[in-house]
């Protein structure tokens, strides 16, 4: 009888550990991937009814982005918005004196000052002092880490422009905050000067001016965001260069026997 129990106890646990422990393990290895899969699933579920949503408002982003590319064009059009101040300058009465513009120059962000924002914070109790842990096996404290510098799209370039303008005090000043405000063209001023005139007659392209008149030099940038699909212009093939002269050789002497071709 004992031994009958035992057989039947041995043949359980082999059928467990042999049949049964296996289908169990898969089993639970099959539930683990399903419940990753279904979890991987919601995940795109929810990217793709994000991009639906992007997607439903493409029109008012191309809007948005339409806008933007008039206060900072993909190209830089100087001679367009030359042309609009000059509509200020005439509808202001002011004259123009000079539109200079430099080559442009790629925007590099400044980076923040260091301890600048420490300034205000209250400084911490002084703690006790304590015995330096000099044993080799102690860990060194970790070097604070470096903020992140701040970095401009690429493409993104500025271009320097002074504009000089001459007139009364008060139409000169709504020149400057119309160049400012009434053009699409986004233009930010970094200076000004401004130079009080004498009364003085009409010469070498400037108007007649009266005591109290305002010559006003402004200098800034205007942006330009280059568009990335745009093609890459095509450079301009090298000339050929010119035949090197002959030495001793006069270039206005004719040569043998053209002329008797030419009379023929």
């Amino acid at each position: 009888m004992l031994g009958t129990i035992a057989f039947a106890t041995a043949l359980g646990a082999g059928s467990y550990f042999l049949a049964i422990a296996p289908v169990l393990d898969e089993t639970s290895q099959a539930r683990t991937q399903a419940e990753s899969v279904e979890q991987a699933n919601d995940l795109q579920r929810t990217k793709i009814a994000r991009l639906k949503t992007q997607f439903a408002e493409l029109d008012t982003y191309k809007a948005e982005l339409a806008a933007l590319q008039v206060q900072i064009p993909t190209e830089a059009d100087l001679s367009g918005y030359f042309r609009q101040l000059q509509d200020i300058a005439t509808a202001r009465q002011v004259t123009l004196l000079g539109l200079a513009t430099q080559s442009g120059q790629a925007v590099v962000p400044v980076a923040a000052v260091p301890g600048t924002a420490s300034a205000t914070v209250e400084p911490p109790e002084p703690a006790e002092p304590s015995e330096p842990d000099t044993s080799p096996d102690a860990p060194a404290s970790p070097a604070p880490a470096e903020p992140e510098a701040p970095t401009a799209p690429a493409g993104f370039v500025a271009i320097p422009v002074a504009i000089t303008a001459l007139g009364t005090y008060e139409d000169v000043v709504a020149f400057l905050a119309d160049a400012q405000a009434a053009t699409p063209r986004l233009m930010l001023v970094i200076d000004f000067v401004g130079t009080a005139q004498p009364a003085a007659d009409a010469s070498a392209g400037r108007p007649a001016t009266v005591v109290g008149d305002l010559e006003l030099t402004v200098n800034g940038y205007l942006y330009v965001l280059q568009d990335p699909a745009a093609p890459a212009p095509v450079e301009p093939a090298e000339p050929l260069p010119l035949p090197a002269p002959v030495p001793g050789k006069n270039p206005l002497i004719p040569v043998v026997g053209t002329e008797a071709a030419v009379e023929d």
